[in-house]
């Protein structure tokens, strides 16, 4: 997260700078670059992680969901179109934040009977059929 910042603040001091920002906010350093670059007049725009600074910092806006939510959202698609007795595996991606796929995976086991976590190498969170 370290080389984050730094991008953050070379894009806010450049001499072409953005007309705005889009950023997560990982770690507190990268909290500080994105309060630098607002400091400087650059609109930064918040998505994903970060967003109880929203306000703090008066990002000009943020986006971002309830992974819970967004689990029992999956399950519910996946239950009308499998049904509630097939079986789904949850895979985990490369990049991975403990807490939003704990509750990705408990929204998911509110809705689906059978899921199983299985840990791999994906960037991608999916659902698959297991035979």
């Amino acid at each position: 997260t370290e080389q984050m910042a730094a991008d953050i603040r070379a894009a806010a001091n450049s001499n072409n700078p953005p007309e705005a920002l889009i950023v997560t906010i990982p770690s507190d350093s990268v909290k500080a670059a994105v309060s630098d670059a607002i400091e400087s007049g650059l609109p930064v725009f918040g998505m994903y992680k970060g967003y109880e600074y929203y306000e703090e910092l008066e990002m000009q806006g943020f986006i971002a969901m309830d992974q819970q939510e967004a689990g029992a959202a999956a399950g519910k698609r996946f239950n009308g179109i499998k049904g509630t007795t097939a079986k789904a595996a949850y895979v985990t991606p490369v990049i991975t934040d403990e807490d939003f796929d704990a509750k990705r995976l408990e929204g998911l086991r509110s809705e689906i009977d059978n899921v199983e976590e299985i840990e791999k190498s994906s960037m991608i969170t999916m659902f698959k059929d297991c035979p």
